[in-house]
């Protein structure tokens, strides 16, 4: 009986294993790997190739969708999060993932050939709504499309508790984008693509290349831009001036001959402009990269919402005038930003600002009043305690006068939805501040391999 368990168990194991890591179902029938289990465990037979395609991934079907169902079921605030896509033979495909706050995968749906119109994606994510029950759910959070947007406005007209949000790294990396679509950055940019392409393109130059940065110590090499996440062009200018010396080396070196362009030639040589124009570049762009690096993370990260919008302004409005854009190309940016965060910002993002100091009137205002309609959606909460508690702790009387309770939260030592739990999980404050702390502000999930959301 011990070794039926054990084979069972063993099988499992393998047949998880094979599902997670996208091994070939076919491995199972190769005679190396049968060899080699063989080897290990004389007395353990492999399953066959149907087994692992029918009755053991069945199995672990529903053995997963009972672990999500348990997992959702006993979380008390819910965000879900939606992506449309293409996979590998071009189907378009919509993910779905609940925010548990941990992310949860939960379906992936064909579209087949209906089209990514609002009122259909409203219709899934309503779907989803009604299956893990709708008074869970704080927001729904896609990308910016104007697809998303409206789907995201049917649902809140239907589910009046409900907020729709867009991504916040999508609204950066259009950020981005407005930058590198400005003609004084789009011409300096071509010269840098134009050295990148022809040195990948050419086996000598990246031979002499990889010679010379062999020689300097150099591990950095050259990245191309993608064209959807242009939040990679910083990427791209990084690993040209983290290249600076060693380009400069080959554009002389007797090595490549005629293999680099007088034109191209130039421009690496070219300490006074072009290398300076790059790294002002870089100033420009590294502030709203490093806030989306930091917003795709899992981590709970609405409370940075206002705060990071702000920093970035800020930071633009420093490096603007040092950048290469000329002053229409900079009037263009500012404008680009404050639409942008206009519409990013909505009043969740400001309630969820830490006590809202850095917050203007208006916005303060904002943030108290969703704060009370939350508390009045919520079950055993009195709003009235709610508003007298929220004017203690902005002003830190009562229990917030301490200053012990102070300490791990501005040492940033322990998240906001812990400290709320644990240090004023009393309070009716915290209920409404954890609902709130909760919830996502960008789907990155969405765009990444679903199985380490599923096991």
């Amino acid at each position: 009986m011990e070794s039926f368990v054990l084979q069972d168990k063993a099988n499992e194991l393998l047949a998880k294993a094979i599902y997670v890591s996208g091994a070939p179902l076919s491995m199972v029938e190769h005679p190396l790997w049968q060899e080699f289990f063989k080897l290990i465990r004389p007395a353990y037979s492999l399953p066959t190739r149907k087994s692992v395609s029918t009755t053991l991934l069945d199995a672990e079907f529903a053995k997963t969708q009972n672990r999500i169902k348990g997992i959702i079921a006993d979380a008390r605030n819910l965000a879900l999060q939606c992506d449309g896509w293409s996979n590998l033979r071009n189907e378009s495909i919509l993910n779905f993932i609940i925010n548990t706050p941990q992310p949860v995968f939960v379906d992936s749906i064909n579209t087949k050939d209906n089209r990514h119109t609002g009122e259909y994606i409203a219709g899934e994510m309503k779907t989803i709504l009604m299956k893990y029950d709708p008074r869970k759910f704080l927001v729904v959070i896609g990308d910016n499309a104007s697809n998303m947007k409206k789907a995201g406005e049917l649902v809140e007209n239907e589910f009046p508790h409900i907020v729709s949000i867009g991504c916040i790294a999508h609204t950066l990396h259009l950020l981005c984008n407005d930058i590198v679509k400005c003609e004084s950055v789009s011409n300096c940019f071509k010269r840098v693509v134009d050295i990148i392409k022809t040195i990948k393109q050419s086996h000598i130059l990246t031979s002499v290349l990889s010679e010379i940065n062999e020689t300097k110590g150099n591990k950095t090499t050259l990245h191309l831009p993608v064209v959807t996440r242009w939040g990679s062009f910083l990427h791209c200018l990084d690993s040209m001036m983290n290249n600076r010396v060693s380009l400069q080396t080959l554009a002389v070196s007797e090595k490549v001959g005629n293999a680099i362009s007088k034109d191209i030639k130039t421009n690496i040589l070219d300490d006074d402009v072009f290398w300076v124009r790059i790294e002002k570049l870089t100033n420009l762009l590294r502030p709203v990269v490093s806030w989306i690096s930091r917003l795709e993370s899992d981590k709970l990260n609405i409370h940075n919402t206002h705060g990071a919008l702000a920093e970035i302004e800020d930071a633009l409005k420093v490096s603007l005038p040092e950048s290469p854009l000329s002053k229409s190309d900079e009037k263009i940016v500012l404008m680009k930003m404050e639409t942008r965060k206009d519409f990013a910002l909505k009043p969740i993002h400001l309630a969820a600002s830490s006590q809202g100091h850095t917050l203007k009137p208006d916005e303060q205002l904002s943030a108290v009043e969703y704060i009370c309609k939350i508390s009045t959606d919520m079950e055993h909460i009195e709003e009235g305690i709610v508003l007298t508690e929220l004017a203690q702790y902005r002003s830190r009387e009562g229990m917030w006068a301490k200053e012990l309770i102070w300490m791990a939260l501005e040492k940033g030592k322990i998240e906001p939805c812990t400290w709320w739990k644990g240090l004023c999980g009393h309070t009716q404050l915290s209920k409404v501040a954890n609902r709130i702390l909760g919830m996502p502000v960008t789907p990155p999930c969405c765009y990444r391999e679903v199985f380490q959301y599923i096991w």
